[in-house]
């Protein structure tokens, strides 16, 4: 899903205009980027209007590309917002400024969480939802462990949900451990398996190795959990790993690697996080699943991308130059 800061990137023109007695028109209060100005006439077809952006009474943010004379609805906003239309408008020009994009833009939209207009709220949540781990973990010093506590206890999307039990992770503290072992359970009953993933990035922050060592035991070595919840715990060794930080990357891989030896079963997954990281370390014992008759399908297939991925790199192993023959 694409953001409002995203479109407006692309876009030539970008308003923000009033409805009018005609449900087809719109007037111009205020030009955000491009040549328009206010007073100006938006036409659009009714079936244009999708009724996500619609707000009864509200301004509607209208977009339009030079080559195409069509206004694209972006969403609704209250006219006091102006000024956040403003500075998305020129988000392009300080990334390009910004000696590292990635932490500039999760610093940008980081205080817009705890917006009361729901699209800059909205906005912010997608665009620190896909943001870099490791560009999150610096906004530790701007994190108030209570604030993300409160809001957890409010209605959001699961998007938001997600989001802030990640960064209640990075705020700390005893009573986010806490918060994280009760989530924990309630996710696991519900088989919630997105949210279970979430906790278990924020565990992995707030407890480091230890977190580690009880994922290996519990979700991945464990006969009570299912597929789905080793799943999750991939995925959230995926993402500590990749920011190399509270958890070393090297004891995550470390601890693939007796899982490779225990549960082949795992092969897949274990193939497609270590090509992630580019190490190739491991293509020996991976190559020697291909012949395993219990490895489905989908596994084999990340595993065959993982040796070939091997093979292509730079520096191949002697077991991986073996396969090109």
């Amino acid at each position: 899903m694409r953001t409002i800061a995203e479109d407006m990137s692309s876009l030539q023109t970008v308003v923000l205009a009033a409805p009018t007695d005609d449900a087809r028109q719109f007037r111009v209060i205020f030009a955000v980027k491009g040549t328009a100005s206010a007073g100006d006439i938006v036409q659009v077809n009714y079936g244009d209007l999708a009724l996500a952006v619609l707000v009864a009474g509200k301004p509607v943010v209208f977009g339009k590309h030079a080559l195409l004379n069509k206004w694209m609805p972006l969403g609704s906003i209250d006219q006091t917002n102006v000024g956040w239309l403003n500075r998305v408008a020129k988000l392009d020009r300080l990334l390009a400024e910004a000696p590292d994009a990635e932490p500039a833009r999760v610093s940008f939209f980081a205080d817009d969480l705890w917006s009361a207009e729901p699209l800059v709220a909205e906005t912010a949540s997608l665009e620190l939802a896909r943001a870099p781990y490791a560009a999150l973990r610096r906004l530790a010093p701007r994190l108030d462990p209570g604030l993300l506590l409160a809001a957890l206890q409010r209605p959001a999307t699961a998007v938001q949900t997600r989001l802030l039990i990640v960064l209640l992770g990075i705020a700390g503290g005893p009573q986010a451990k806490a918060f994280m072992r009760g989530r924990l359970v309630g996710a696991l009953s519900k088989g919630e398996i997105d949210e279970i993933a979430a906790i278990l990035v924020a565990r992995l922050e707030l407890e480091g190795v230890t977190a580690l060592a009880d994922i290996d035991a519990i979700f991945l070595r464990g006969s009570a959990r299912n597929d789905a919840e080793a799943r999750a715990a991939f995925l959230a060794l995926s993402i500590q790993a990749s920011a190399d930080a509270r958890v070393p990357r090297h004891s995550i891989v470390s601890m693939y690697a007796g899982l490779l030896a225990d549960h082949p079963r795992f092969g897949g997954y274990i193939a497609r996080e270590l090509e992630a990281l580019q190490d190739w370390r491991f293509a020996r014992p991976l190559s020697a699943l291909l012949a395993n008759h219990g490895i489905d399908e989908g596994s084999l297939l990340m595993i065959r991308s993982y040796l070939q991925a091997a093979a292509n790199a730079t520096e191949a192993t002697p077991a991986v130059t073996k396969l090109r023959h």
